[in-house]
């Protein structure tokens, strides 16, 4: 390469990797906006779009609690709003305020915020090699490699591009060579601004540890860490005081949002730094801090208990062996992963990783880097979920391998720049080539039922402006998986919070339950209006066993219909009385009749001929009271449920009261959303001869009206 074109190359080659990154993201919008929609893959960015619409709502106000969440008692949302702030100041500034808009706007500015990732390239490869072909391997890496298309491309609107770039973000810092106070500035700014967007960032504060030990011959550095994780603690402070004022006077501690946690630990580890500089200056070093011990052994006598709760709760989520958290395949380690799943998967490195860190410890070679990976290792080790902050990391030093063993075996023999250069184009190519299918790949929300939840949310959050429903009492129940979807679709509050938690565990419960005092206790303590449920038994099996792991397989595969058959002990569950039945068992109780209102069209797979989303209604009821001198009267009804379900609905009497026989039902003249009844009951005797046909009303229904029938 001529001295010319190699200044061009180096000038342009962030740019030119920035366009190509935009290029590899942008390449498959027609896909996003065309046909059906495009459903962002997983479930999380759906809640962070939630709250964009909240900031609009509110004027840019956060609120920490955030009513749609936990219904009917609200939640306190834990993450930190820096990405939604910036979508919702995008949106503010066009005048953006639907739905549609939102999502359009949050979907296509995930390409921009994974950027930082192509800009850390040249100063973290630079730290250790001038090569620019390891910086182009880097940078072809993060441009195409699955893994990095995953959380970086159009729709997965999360942290987890933060995860990615802040941690290389960290290492540039530590090594940048600015003046003393800039510096100082820089950390506080870095780990203020970083919680800000990721609220797991304090992670960050325990990262650099290793690293800067290692490097303490610079004495310097430990003085400017430790006054700048003094300074980060008062900006995290402030913003917890800005965020949560509430949680800054009560002493709130959490690991998982926003609390004091964040705060405490920079200021913490700003003393143990301070303390070794000092330390060190007096070069006794080896000697106990004992001023830090002392701090922090009144702090653990005065913070006890909520220390050791966040303590305990850091521990159960990385173990991740309890509640809805344990049925997440997220949280299993990469091992369990490769087991389940095969060597074809992206975590089969794991294998390699540790020989080739020794490998280069032992060569004295990358040994901060190294060390830097050391934390994100351990954590990735112990669940998936934390390969984002280590894959930039791993790949990075995967690539410093590569370049070694060229550099060092191959091309010893190779005097010739351009066979030297030729030889890197070859590998660089073989790297790339795999990956050719991925351009232009769009990677959707794989969830077969995921366009079905969304439509029936719109039908929920089309039903409340069209009946005048109050949004904060239409309580949605479903299962916890979906609550982030209904949550922004459906624009009303879910029981299920997409947090799992609590009322995860107990819709759950109550889904897989057999009694009907589970369901008097749970709608007593969630007294939702609108009950979704999915139609997939093979899905349903798998979570029934999560609740009830003792019982038999409750599902078998008939050959000759090619279709999944449910046994008896899974219609006797409260999701199968509902689904097969249409909650016939429920429409005496005390707490209101539920009826149908929604039902797809559409169906997915062989499982059985019912729709695979249905949506249920708790109303009040209309009361018939039919006054005749026969015995034994009945009342029936035909209604049409979408795709070719036909339900004979027969209330049964619940009372005879001078002379009448009174009779709550649920269904009144409704068309609509996949279900077809015209109003019209039919009065039979106990021969089954028509007496009487009367019509009843939608409002009769849901305003509880009572409908007299005098007959001979």
């Amino acid at each position: 390469m001529s001295a010319r074109l190699r200044a061009y190359a180096l000038k342009y080659e962030v740019l030119f990797f920035s366009l190509l990154f935009l290029l590899q993201r942008f390449s498959h919008i027609e896909k996003i906006f065309s046909g059906i929609g495009f459903a962002p893959p997983g479930v999380d960015p759906f809640y962070r779009m939630h709250r964009v619409r909240l900031l609009l709502e509110n004027h840019l106000h956060f609120q920490i609690f955030d009513p749609y969440l936990n219904f009917p008692f609200g939640a306190k949302t834990p993450w930190t709003p820096g990405m939604e702030y910036l979508v919702a100041l995008i949106c503010k500034i066009c005048n953006f305020s639907d739905t549609k808009d939102i999502a359009i706007v949050s979907i296509l500015s995930v390409p921009f915020f994974s950027l930082p990732l192509i800009l850390c390239v040249k100063p973290v490869v630079s730290r250790f090699t001038d090569a620019m072909s390891v910086r182009v391997m880097v940078y072809l890496a993060f441009t195409f490699l699955p893994v990095f298309i995953f959380f970086s491309s159009l729709g997965r609107f999360d942290h987890h591009m933060f995860e990615a770039s802040l941690p290389l973000f960290l290492f540039i810092l530590f090594y940048s060579d600015i003046k003393r106070i800039q510096k100082v500035i820089g950390w506080s700014v870095f780990f203020g601004l970083s919680w800000f967007f990721w609220p797991h960032a304090w992670l960050l504060h325990f990262m650099i540890i290793p690293l800067a030990l290692y490097e303490r011959r610079s004495i310097d550095q430990l003085l400017l860490l430790g006054l700048g994780f003094l300074g980060a603690s008062i900006l995290q402070a402030f913003f917890l005081w800005w965020w949560a004022p509430e949680n800054f006077w009560s002493g709130n501690m959490s690991t998982f949002g926003i609390s004091w946690w964040a705060p405490l630990t920079a200021f913490f580890i700003g003393l143990f730094f301070l303390e070794i500089y000092y330390n060190d200056q007096r070069r006794g070093w080896k000697k106990l801090p004992y001023r830090l011990f002392i701090v922090g052994v009144v702090s653990l006598l005065v913070f006890r208990a909520s220390i050791l709760a966040v303590l305990q709760s850091m521990f159960g989520g990385l173990l991740a062996n309890s509640g809805t958290l344990g049925n997440t395949e997220e949280t299993v380690s990469a091992f369990t992963f490769i087991m389940k799943h095969g060597m074809k998967t992206e975590h089969v490195h794991v294998f390699v990783l540790p020989f080739l860190m020794a490998y280069f410890w032992i060569k004295k070679e990358y040994r901060s880097y190294i060390l830097f990976m050391t934390i994100p290792m351990l954590l990735y080790l112990f669940q998936i979920r934390f390969m984002t902050i280590f894959y930039p990391l791993t790949i990075i030093l995967f690539l410093f391998g590569l370049y070694l063993s060229i550099e060092h075996g191959l091309c010893l023999k190779l005097k010739n720049q351009y066979l030297r250069n030729s030889l890197y184009i070859f590998c660089v190519l073989c790297l790339a080539f795999p990956l050719r299918s991925k351009l232009g790949h769009a990677i959707p929300n794989k969830y077969k039922l995921i366009h079905h939840v969304k439509k029936g949310s719109q039908f929920i959050d089309e039903e409340i402006k069209r009946r005048s429903y109050d949004r904060l009492q239409s309580g949605i129940g479903a299962r916890w998986m979906f609550g982030h979807w209904i949550v922004f679709y459906a624009n009303a509050p879910v029981v299920t919070s997409p947090f799992q938690g609590e009322s995860a565990l107990d819709t759950g419960y109550l889904f897989y339950s057999r009694d009907l005092k589970t369901y008097e206790e749970y709608i007593k303590k969630y007294p939702i209006k609108y009950l979704m449920l999915v139609n997939t038994p093979y899905e349903h099996a798998q979570q029934f066993h999560f609740y009830h792991p003792d019982q038999k397989d409750v599902l078998e595969y008939d050959q000759q219909k090619n279709q999944l058959v449910v046994k008896d002990a899974f219609r006797d569950l409260f999701v199968s009385e509902f689904l097969y039945d249409n909650a016939v068992k429920y429409q005496q109780s005390a707490y209101g009749p539920w009826r149908v209102v929604y039902a797809s069209f559409q169906k997915i797979g062989l499982e059985n001929d019912f729709s695979d989303i249905k949506i249920f209604e708790r109303v009040q009821g209309a009361f018939v009271k039919i006054r005749s001198k026969r015995q034994n009267l009945r009342l029936l009804a035909r209604i049409d449920i979408a795709p070719q379900e036909v339900f004979e609905y027969e209330p049964k009497p619940i009372q005879h009261d001078d002379g009448y026989v009174v009779f709550r039902i649920a269904y009144g003249q409704y068309r609509y959303a996949g279900v077809d009844f015209s109003g019209e009951y039919k009065i039979l005797d106990e021969n089954n001869t028509v007496l009487k046909t009367i019509v009843v009303e939608e409002n009769d229904v849901l305003s509880g009206n009572s409908i007299q029938v005098e007959m001979e």
